[in-house]
């Protein structure tokens, strides 16, 4: 049998993650919820589950598995308004990641990496302090509540049961089949329209989706021991006005940035109801990844404009297929 099992393998992260374990020829299962017949025509070694929190016996399903890399999500409530949506958020992301705990231990397989969010960490950092290993949780919004909720229930069951539990928290992750804000950032380039991001000289750290499953794959086929939390990123943090601008040259257009202050910018989002959008075009989050360097001897292999372009080509390709 499979000595991976992707959980969410029809996600944005499990499916590029089916992909490199695919092409590298190694054995592995991805698990999807909800049958997707363009995802299974086209992947093999998927099965469908009704439900991860479901009763059943996974022995069978997990045998001669070494690690489980737990990549599904609740991610958006449908109306966008996740506040109202904090006890679906933790049933689906706490409650159900514990129970599949269980039967990952249970069964006999040594390791499980759970697949977290930065956001654990906060929203922002201060210019010069960035988020580190041993930085004191703060979530604050449902999402990242329920993921840390669920980093802390992962560690009772490593403690009861000996299951190695890796906990990897990336920042706002891009690539091929992005979705949310990066996307809807790259169309409002591609439109051709002048962008206010001019002045912006914040600093984000982000990762490319080619690092970020170089990275689970990593946690996963180590042989030492590993019980720990580990935060990655793309090896510098960028601007949004850096960003917007390798936008414009892989896309091979003009580049429209105007300069507009980003106090003045911050207003008019406001007034506009786009305060939260604001946020994260002008603060700051920036991740010090020196215990991931340090204790796994990693470090990303693809620079920033290499994911960007990657993630451009797809745009442009999917565009081109729908003309």
């Amino acid at each position: 049998m499979s000595s991976i099992v992707v959980t969410g393998a029809d996600g944005f992260v499990g499916t590029a993650l089916c992909a490199e374990l695919n092409k590298l020829g190694n054995k592995y299962l991805g698990l999807v919820r909800k049958k997707s017949s363009k995802f299974v025509q086209q992947t093999e070694n998927i099965q469908i589950i009704d439900d991860l929190s479901g009763v059943r016996d996974w022995s069978t399903l997990f045998k001669g598995v070494s690690c489980v890399i737990h990549c599904a999500a609740f991610v958006h409530a449908l109306d966008k308004d996740n506040s109202k949506y904090l006890g679906k958020f933790i049933e689906e992301n706490a409650i159900n990641t514990l129970k599949l705990a269980y039967s990952v231990a249970n069964a006999g397989v040594r390791r499980m990496v759970f697949l977290s969010t930065i956001k654990v960490n906060g929203e922002s950092t201060i210019a010069g302090k960035p988020f580190r290993c041993d930085t004191l949780a703060a979530p604050s919004d449902p999402y990242a509540v329920s993921k840390y909720a669920a980093e802390c229930l992962l560690q009772q069951v490593a403690l009861e049961t000996g299951l190695e539990v890796v906990i990897v928290r990336p920042p706002l992750v891009y690539g091929p089949n992005v979705r949310g804000n990066m996307i809807r950032l790259l169309k409002l380039v591609d439109s051709g329209l002048p962008l206010p991001f001019g002045s912006l000289q914040n600093k984000r750290s982000i990762i490319g989706l080619s690092n970020l499953t170089d990275v689970l794959l990593e946690c996963a086929y180590r042989d030492d021991y590993l019980n720990e939390v580990f935060l990655v990123c793309d090896p510098e943090a960028v601007s949004t006005r850096s960003l917007v601008s390798m936008f414009y040259e892989a896309l091979h257009k003009r580049n429209r940035l105007i300069s507009v202050s980003p106090s003045l910018l911050t207003l008019a989002s406001k007034g506009l109801g786009l305060s939260k959008e604001a946020d994260r075009l002008t603060n700051t989050l920036e991740i010090d990844m020196d215990h991931t360097t340090q204790r796994l001897g990693w470090s990303p292999k693809y620079s920033v404009e290499y994911g960007i372009n990657e993630m451009v080509n797809w745009y442009m390709e999917k565009n081109a297929e729908n003309v």
